[in-house]
């Protein structure tokens, strides 16, 4: 329930205010004064939150590179292909 509100409140704080940040200061004040989690454990909870956020960007930035290879792989090839079209046509 807790849970609920916490994340409802950060959202509406973060839309309203436009602030990423006061809106996340909100939602963790309201899951440790619920009880979700303890302060104390805050600081590992913020590392691995920080973790998973880095193993997303390097997804994202990852799949970007590799979209971006296709991409002029796909160019080259059409390059490519376009003189072997004509010496297969003029051989033949």
């Amino acid at each position: 329930m807790m849970s609920g509100v916490a994340i409802v409140a950060a959202l509406g704080l973060q839309l309203y205010s436009g602030s990423m940040i006061l809106g996340g200061l909100v939602g963790i004040g309201l899951l440790s004064m619920g009880g979700i989690f303890k302060w104390r454990e805050a600081d590992d909870l913020f590392t691995s939150g920080m973790r998973m956020m880095a193993l997303i960007g390097f997804i994202m930035i990852s799949a970007a590179g590799f979209a971006e290879v296709m991409k002029t792989t796909e160019r080259l090839m059409r390059w490519y292909r376009g003189p072997l079209h004509s010496l297969a046509i003029t051989a033949a």
